[in-house]
């Protein structure tokens, strides 16, 4: 291992012995080889110690360092990002398995896409639930986005290491467990963010997850990431605004008339106020606002028709998208269910 690597692997580890193994055989066995593997135990108590330091003795390219108690995933992750040595810092966590291109892939965007300061990819989730989670691919429509949601897997992330240390950019403990949500949005005033339209990384499901443990606390701290976006938009939204932005940003709620209704009302205000303040790209916002629009509508066909119908009278269903397709499924199922409400 060279004392400047072009890569850094950054891997916090708590109680993780079950797939550490796993994790750690999927970085060693990367095509691209000039990397150093910071792995940092944040005082786990079962086996995760030993097994690091097995592997430590047997690879030059792993760091393996302790901290003396647990400091919780933030610190730990900031504490690496202080300590690592490569111009680019790889994302890893220690229950996933990254594909053996994964590096090479990356370094290889990076290097050819100067704007960009953060990568993400594809995921390939395994374990409880499977299926693949396609994120937006270019700075413009991650940006409007971000308004709704995180559109970057943490564990696939690479980061240019010099542009967050000139920036000041670290995770925020207030944010914790959304601290990763909370860090690409104030990177996108600084640089452009991307994702590579591969599967890079298998992104493994299962309870002890901290999202699946701390899922009110992470939505609570995503909740206000997001108001934080929407207010810069020159917009001060009221309780119900506010409850009717998350309902949408998670797709969680009760069909109603009332809903979709207020549902449409705001998406509409979001995009009046990005007309004025000229915040995200214009038409990448309109698409945006107009999938939010239609995926309101899909889950609510148990209204029947009247969604039908209310979805294609509003102008948010011009910039939905979708294909013949979709719109013919969509109109199908609204008109074989009968209304509920």
């Amino acid at each position: 291992m060279s004392a400047s690597p072009a890569v850094t692997v950054l891997m916090p580890v708590y109680n993780a012995a079950a797939y550490l193994p796993g994790a750690i055989d999927s970085i060693l066995a990367q095509t691209f080889g000039d990397f150093e593997f910071l792995a940092i135990d944040d005082g786990s108590t079962d086996a995760s110690p030993q097994i690091l330091a097995a592997y430590a003795e047997r690879d030059p390219r792993i760091r393996l360092v302790r901290n003396a108690a647990n400091m919780g995933l933030a610190r730990s992750l900031n504490r690496g990002l202080g300590l690592a040595r490569g111009n680019y810092i790889a994302r890893m966590d220690a229950d996933d398995i990254s594909m053996p291109d994964r590096l090479a892939q990356q370094l290889a965007f990076m290097e050819s896409h100067p704007p960009v300061g953060v990568c993400g990819a594809w995921v390939q989730k395994i374990g409880q639930r499977g299926g693949v989670e396609r994120y937006p691919t270019d700075n413009v429509n991650i940006r409007c986005h971000l308004l709704f949601k995180d559109v970057l897997a943490h564990p696939t992330v690479m980061m240019r290491r010099t542009l967050f240390t000139r920036h000041g950019l670290a995770y925020d403990r207030v944010y914790e467990p959304a601290d990763d949500y909370d860090l690409w949005v104030r990177a996108t005033q600084h640089t452009d963010l991307a994702n590579i339209p591969r599967v890079l990384l298998h992104y493994r499901m299962h309870e002890q997850q901290v999202g699946q443990r701390q899922r009110d606390i992470q939505d609570r701290a995503a909740k206000q990431i997001r108001l934080r976006q929407v207010r810069r938009l020159g917009l001060q939204p009221t309780d119900a605004e506010i409850a009717t932005h998350e309902a949408i940003s998670l797709s969680r709620f009760q069909p109603s008339r009332a809903f979709v209704a207020a549902a449409e009302t705001w998406l509409r205000r979001l995009g009046a106020a990005n007309t004025r303040t000229g915040h995200y790209s214009a038409p990448a916002f309109s698409g945006v606002l107009g999938v939010h629009w239609y995926t309101v509508c899909r889950l609510s066909t148990a209204l029947g028709p009247w969604v039908y119908w209310t979805f294609w009278r509003s102008p948010l269903s011009l910039t939905a998208g979708g294909g013949l397709a979709r719109q013919v499924k969509f109109g199908l199922l609204c008109l074989l269910r009968s209304p509920s409400l």
